[in-house]
């Protein structure tokens, strides 16, 4: 009985390094996920200042490079009304931050869930096993 009690409390313990784990990893998901919307928000702005010109860094198809025009570090293709759209809206950051951090809270609970119900099985498979062994080797005798 105390392989039980302690495989249930470590289990807790285990299930809330878990939860403090994925939380962390959460975090770090949504800020990197922000910060990439965040970026291209503000590529897309730059290309603003150059809007009513443009023909000189337009494609064949109408869509301007924004990395030629200086606003990006590497080729950028981006249409005139994406840019347009990027100077009505808001910063993306928050928005986008709190959605994703939304979204791995709820699989942070059940990663969490899961690390718990594995360890108490973990320690019902131990008992199990040791109680097997301790049959065979007992000559298959009950008691």
């Amino acid at each position: 009985m105390n392989i039980i009690r302690g495989t249930f409390r470590l289990s807790i313990w285990v299930g809330l390094a878990s939860l403090g784990y994925f939380w962390w990893q959460a975090i770090q998901a949504a800020g990197d996920a922000a910060a990439s919307r965040q970026e291209l928000w503000s590529i897309l702005r730059c290309g603003k200042s150059l809007l009513p010109d443009t023909s000189r860094y337009e494609n064949q198809y109408g869509n301007i490079d924004l990395g030629k025009m200086g606003c990006a570090s590497r080729q950028f293709w981006a249409r005139k009304d994406e840019i347009e759209e990027a100077l009505r809206q808001e910063s993306p950051y928050q928005e986008v931050y709190a959605e994703e951090l939304k979204w791995r809270r709820s699989q942070m609970w059940y990663a969490a869930a899961g690390m718990f119900v594995l360890t108490n099985l973990l320690g019902f498979a131990y008992l199990g096993l040791r109680a097997a062994y301790q049959w065979v080797f007992a000559g298959y005798k009950a008691g």
